[in-house]
């Protein structure tokens, strides 16, 4: 029974066939697949353009935010120099959104862009700052309008 079972899902998955066959005969479907293959050659190069928006952010977010913002164990979210002068080296813990290496900045980056709680990254990586944080504050809200008003709309402009 088993192996007749695993032939008959063999043969379910050769039903797709049919729509090779299906889009040979429908030409609307032809003219939807031909315009579709031309516009992912523009979405390539968006894709390319995202990524190294993406990855500039990231590397200025870094030189910014990258090794300082750590949590005490209340939950509190300080500077490192200060948790260094209260207590010892051990209980230093990244915040969850940290610019600390490449891999987070890149996500965090991309959080941000999608307007996915990007308030919320932002908090944890401009408190430790305090009144100087104006400037700070101003890296977030530029990358959250480029990433997702002009960058998206430059993507659904490609697709247009």
């Amino acid at each position: 029974m088993g192996q007749a079972a695993g032939a008959l899902k063999a043969f379910r998955a050769l039903r797709l066939l049919r729509m090779i066959k299906l889009a040979r005969r429908w030409k609307a479907l032809q003219d939807i697949m031909k315009k579709m293959v031309m516009s992912l050659e523009g979405i390539f190069y968006f894709t390319m353009l995202l990524l190294l928006f993406m990855y500039i952010f990231s590397l200025l977010g870094m030189q910014f935010f990258g090794k300082l913002a750590y949590r005490d164990l209340d939950g509190h979210t300080v500077l490192k120099n200060e948790l260094v002068e209260r207590y010892n080296k051990e209980i230093l813990v990244p915040t969850r959104w940290s610019f600390n290496n490449i891999w987070h900045s890149m996500t965090s980056i991309y959080v941000i862009i999608m307007s996915d709680g990007w308030n919320i990254i932002m908090y944890e990586n401009v408190l430790p700052f305090g009144m100087k944080s104006m400037p700070y504050t101003l890296f977030f809200v530029f990358v959250q309008i480029m990433g997702s008003k002009v960058m998206l709309s430059l993507f659904t402009a490609i697709l247009l």
